[in-house]
């Protein structure tokens, strides 16, 4: 069975004449970009979050996500750390194998974790935004089920790729291995595959949309991001079947590894997109979120031009004076900055508002005492 591929003389020979070959400095700084770039832009989602919701309020999606950057994390610094024994270097110049074999299976099961959550996680906010449709909604669960399944599979095949897993990295270590490369390559077609499907999902929901073809235009185009994510996984397709089969794996895998990373900080970018139209009018249009319909306890949801219904609220608030409530459909708080502050009389039973004249009624009219405060108005 595959396993570790023993290099030949020759290309030993050829490893020992370029001891200066070294893609160290490139994996440190695709580490450390990458990771800054996810970490901002996962911070933006939050942001936006906070905007609309008034407060740090989470939903499914969100919680996926930021699991996702919690796995993502350790993945860029267990690649960063593959340097130090040897990773971005040729086979020969290996320092301890146990530790490079060790990390590398680690790597591949936080970038497949990571990728599972951030599939996750667009396909809930997909549920949130387009559930109304019911074949949409199961559908949706159906893609669930085939990434959970994916997710499953690698796991398995990467830490069961040698029994034991010694035998991976130790050619003195007798074992059975399967054909990681044929694994590998079946899982990057399964990783594109379930890509493409959620992309095109809500294409069909959006172009039913009561709205201007401008407006469909930029929906299609925000949720369609990921697809910069699918060009990454297609051109990883050609280091792919490398794996399991080079007798230089230190050195022919690390451009896989990098665009690894490099689809994963995309993918961030694209699960987050859709939810940063609130952000986006924040900054560049109005400081002031409640102009938009956004407050602090109800929440619009706005996601690239889908817009949910409004409703608002009337309160008014004193002390003794009778709550007023509009109630429609649904209930919610609008925020406003108009305030004032009125005296109410309690006349016959009622309270009746005082002005700055003399009340016209009979003092013997009067049963209760004046109350004073503030009235709250959309």
């Amino acid at each position: 069975m595959p396993g570790p591929v023993i290099p030949t003389p020759e290309e030993i020979a050829y490893m020992l004449s370029r001891p200066d070959d070294s893609l160290v400095p490139n994996i440190i700084a695709c580490c450390v970009i990458c990771m800054t770039a996810a970490t901002i832009f996962i911070g933006l989602r939050l942001w936006s979050r906070k905007i609309v919701r008034g407060r740090l309020q989470l939903d499914v999606s969100d919680w996926f996500a930021v699991t996702a950057w919690i796995m993502y994390i350790p993945y860029s610094v267990c690649l960063a750390l593959i340097t130090r024994y040897g990773g971005g270097k040729h086979i020969v110049y290996v320092t301890d194998p146990r530790m490079l074999g060790i990390l590398t299976i680690v790597d591949e099961c936080l970038y497949v974790t990571t990728l599972a959550l951030l599939k996750f996680s667009i396909l809930s906010l997909y549920r949130k935004v387009f559930g109304s449709s019911v074949v949409f909604y199961r559908f949706s669960w159906v893609v669930t089920a085939m990434v959970a399944e994916w997710l499953l599979q690698v796991l398995i095949a990467t830490n069961l790729q040698c029994i034991p897993i010694e035998a991976s990295w130790d050619l003195n270590v007798k074992g059975t291995c399967i054909n990681y490369g044929v694994e590998a390559l079946v899982a990057y077609i399964i990783n594109i595959s379930t890509d493409l499907v959620i992309l095109s999902m809500p294409i069909p929901i959006v172009l039913k949309l009561n709205a201007s073809k401008s407006q469909k235009r930029r929906l299609v185009i925000s949720f369609a991001a990921g697809g910069s994510a699918c060009i990454v996984s297609l051109v990883q397709l050609s280091y792919i079947t490398n794996l399991g089969s080079s007798a230089d794996a230190s050195w022919t895998v690390i451009p896989s590894a990098m665009l690894a990373d490099v689809e994963i900080m995309i993918a961030f970018l694209a699960t987050s997109i859709a939810t940063y139209r609130p952000l986006y009018r924040f900054i560049f249009k109005d400081s002031n979120p409640t102009k938009y319909g956004y407050s602090a306890n109800s929440e619009s949801a706005n996601y690239g031009g889908y817009k949910r219904n409004q409703y608002g609220t009337k309160v008014q608030v004193g002390t003794g004076v009778t709550n007023s409530i509009s109630n429609h459909s649904r209930h919610g708080i609008t925020v406003t900055d108009h305030i004032e502050l009125t005296r109410h009389d309690n006349v016959r039973g009622s309270w009746v508002r005082v002005h700055d004249e003399p009340a016209p009624f009979p003092a013997h009219h009067h049963t209760g005492k004046g109350n004073i405060g503030p009235f709250v108005e959309n």
